[in-house]
């Protein structure tokens, strides 16, 4: 699986661009995402069933993100994403409010 392509599609219902890591554009609120962690969660005979990914949504915003953060969290809800941290952030440099939302996802390998 293309975890990448898989938040990418998820969250395209939100209307807001949607890139990995960094967002060069001059939109004001966006959203970012980065995996900070893929391992092997379980294994059969030796081999890997499942692989884990642990992912971060960040939701950049001028204003009020609040309805953009429900939205996020639906999506992903609804793609079995599991939410396990939040926080809520300030960026002086850009002067953007930062929802960063953290979230698991179990991929089965087995066909």
């Amino acid at each position: 699986m293309d975890i990448n392509n898989f938040i990418e599609t998820t969250l395209k219902p939100t209307n807001l661009p949607v890139k990995f890591q960094t967002y060069s554009g001059k939109e004001t609120t966006y959203i970012t995402y980065t995996e900070y962690l893929g391992q092997a969660e379980s294994f059969c005979d030796d081999e890997e069933e499942t692989e884990g990914h642990y992912v971060q949504i960040n939701v950049y915003s001028k204003s009020n993100y609040n309805s953009i953060v429900t939205q996020v969290k639906a999506l992903m809800k609804k793609a079995d994403f599991s939410r396990t941290t939040e926080i809520n952030l300030y960026e002086n440099g850009t002067k953007l409010f930062h929802k960063g939302i953290r979230y698991f996802y179990s991929e089965n390998l087995i066909l």
